[in-house]
């Protein structure tokens, strides 16, 4: 995984976090359907303002292994688990006749901000070095953070157990997996 003579770490690192991100956004996709939307952003995103200090120290290890383990540690929690809780949850926070141009415009908004963040992060660095953005890192994952405390669990406790009575009902009980 290295770029041609100069040793340092290739595409093949790109390439292997987003390998093991398909199965990062099912898996964490999957734990929001069984605990609920907002408890695994709320986790997430307090990782996230937690790590932004020390995975831009790992990066500056110039190991290479240290890099890989920092880039996918980065992408299949950081990013990964915010998109598979974000496909189902963004839909479920508004009404039918809404939900396509709610969750659209939810993703245009981020679109906007992301564009403008890779100019931002080259100010921060040219202001602060390496230290400039870890702490956008940071402070995205804050704006994270106060969002979920501000938005509606969609697919809590009671969500679950309201979809399972009506499930039974129309079905009957579900099969017991016992024996």
């Amino acid at each position: 995984m290295r770029c041609g003579r100069s040793g340092r770490p290739s595409a093949g690192t790109a390439v292997l976090a987003a390998a093991v991100g398909i199965g990062a956004t099912i898996a964490w996709g999957g734990l929001t359907d069984r605990v609920g939307r907002r408890p695994v952003y709320l986790w997430v995103t307090l990782f996230g303002a937690v790590w932004a200090i020390p995975m831009f120290l790992l990066v500056n290890t110039a190991s290479l292994v240290a890099i890989v383990i920092t880039v996918g540690i980065s992408y299949a929690v950081c990013q990964n688990a915010l998109a598979g809780a974000q496909g189902a949850w963004f839909p479920e926070l508004f009404q039918a006749r809404t939900r396509s141009s709610g969750a659209s415009l939810a993703y245009q908004i981020s679109a906007m901000i992301s564009g403008a963040t890779p100019f931002v992060t080259t100010l921060m660095f040219m202001w602060l070095g390496w230290l400039g953005p870890a702490v956008l890192f940071l402070v995205f994952s804050a704006l994270g953070l106060l969002s979920i405390l501000l938005t509606r669990e969609t697919w809590g406790h009671r969500e679950r157990a309201a979809a399972l009575r009506t499930t039974e009902h129309a079905h009957g009980p579900a099969p017991s997996r016992a024996g």
